[in-house]
């Protein structure tokens, strides 16, 4: 996601800002950063602040580099407040990014209109972009924005997990262990569950050990609840944590075995 043209002021003037913009995609994350060779963060972030009165993808990336204290301060209500600007102009990275945010806040219905967060992701999910499908199948699960419909929020979900998002399979995974808007199914739940969990997420990964444990799904094998429960504890999921001995970090794979 890049500037379509320069920015350019009597202070900057010469200076192509596309060489110092984080690149985000249209979902909101970041790909890749690209900085001319001399230029510090804190110098970024000076560029980003001039461009942004003009210039709102200027103010995304101002807001991500206080996201992600580059340059700056890490401040969370500065991003936000930088993500809102810009989304009030339709910046749909901005409004991707304020909606993950929110969405990792207890405060998340009232930081963020969910009905403009459904108008854009609709927009950006039918364009194939696999974290705005995840997004928006979540808003039709809580009828954020869209009228709830579990059929609906399935379908996206299942196209997020088509192109290898995580937590679309694993909210899928969550969908066959519940039998919602699909029938119940163990199996296809830990398939879901273990896919996610391959690609690293926490909670897919804590869920698959779990079913290790209880035989649901899969063959009981102490093994690999151990394994699974041990990189979700390793990635700070807490219930992971909950769940195993102290002394079981220091295991090796071998260890799991005995």
């Amino acid at each position: 996601y890049t500037m379509s043209t320069p920015y350019q002021s009597n202070a900057v003037a010469g200076t192509n800002i596309n060489g110092a913009l984080p690149h985000l995609s249209s979902t909101g994350r970041e790909s890749e950063t690209l900085y001319i060779d001399t230029l510090s963060d804190e110098k970024a972030v000076e560029l980003f602040r001039e461009a942004s009165g003009l210039y709102f993808e200027a103010l995304v990336r101002l807001g991500w580099m206080y996201e992600t204290g580059r340059g700056v301060p890490q401040s969370r209500e500065e991003a936000m407040a930088c993500y809102r600007k810009a989304a009030e102009r339709d910046e749909v990275p901005a409004l991707v990014r304020l909606y993950i945010m929110a969405s990792d806040s207890a405060d998340a219905p009232q930081t963020l209109d969910a009905e403009i967060t459904a108008r854009w992701l609709i927009s950006i999910a039918g364009q194939g972009h696999a974290e705005a499908q995840y997004l928006l199948g979540r808003l039709y699960q809580e009828g954020l924005g869209v009228p709830a419909s579990s059929e609906t929020a399935r379908q996206w979900l299942q196209e997020a997990a088509e192109q290898g998002n995580a937590d679309a399979m694993y909210h899928i995974g969550l969908l066959y262990a519940q039998g919602e808007s699909v029938p119940q199914n163990d199996e296809e739940a830990a398939l879901w569950y273990e896919k996610a969990a391959v690609l690293g997420h926490r909670k897919a990964q804590f869920s698959l050990g779990m079913r290790y444990m209880k035989g649901q799904g899969v063959p009981q094998n102490r093994r690999l609840y151990y394994s699974w429960l041990l990189k979700s504890a390793n990635q700070g999921y807490s219930l992971a944590k909950s769940m195993l001995a102290p002394s079981i970090f220091t295991c090796s794979e071998e260890d799991l075995d005995r």
